[in-house]
């Protein structure tokens, strides 16, 4: 699995151009052979649209979320191979996503989320708010947070350098016991 923001997929006022980036892209995802992709900050539904056909002959599929609120326009996305994957649903919002992930523990199964949560696990990147709307999944001893050390440890996910010497973690991996 891994995720990656890809900063403004194909919107033509941000980031490189949208021929080079969406070359970018297609390259690095149908050469890593990763079953699941969790993808950021699509800015294109029809660049995503040109996308999914290349992948398709890798043996990709792909499904792209709603538009986030907000100025931007970004939407979640999700790349992965249909003989590892089988999806069941998706939908928004971090209280859902726990009772989610909770009824699928009940059942027996493991869950894999991750991606931007564009929020730190142990505290909020909202002001106004001390706690992060990840902090129950933390609490919870059926969750195993893979990147908690990388954000205790300051290593950023999200770069606001080229060298990606300053920054911060928004971007995480949380799974199932």
């Amino acid at each position: 699995v891994a995720a990656w923001n890809i900063e403004h997929f194909c919107n033509p006022s941000l980031g490189p151009s949208d021929n080079l980036q969406f070359s970018n892209v297609e390259a690095i995802i149908s050469g890593a052979e990763i079953d699941l992709w969790a993808v950021q900050e699509i800015g294109s539904q029809a660049q995503w649209s040109n996308l999914l056909p290349s992948l398709q002959a890798e043996g990709y599929a792909g499904r792209l979320g709603p538009e986030t609120p907000g100025s931007f326009k970004l939407r979640l996305g999700f790349i992965y191979d249909p003989r590892e994957i089988s999806v069941i649903g998706t939908r928004t919002g971090a209280v859902a996503l726990k009772e989610y992930m909770d009824d699928r523990i009940a059942r027996g199964e493991s869950v894999v989320l991750l991606g931007d949560y564009n929020d730190f696990l142990t505290r909020s990147t909202r002001t106004s708010e001390s706690e992060s709307p990840y902090a129950a999944f933390l609490d919870d001893a059926n969750y195993i947070a893979a990147t908690l050390e990388i954000e205790r440890n300051r290593i950023p996910t999200l770069c606001s350098s080229n060298a990606c010497s300053s920054g911060s973690t928004r971007d995480h991996i949380v799974f199932t016991s």
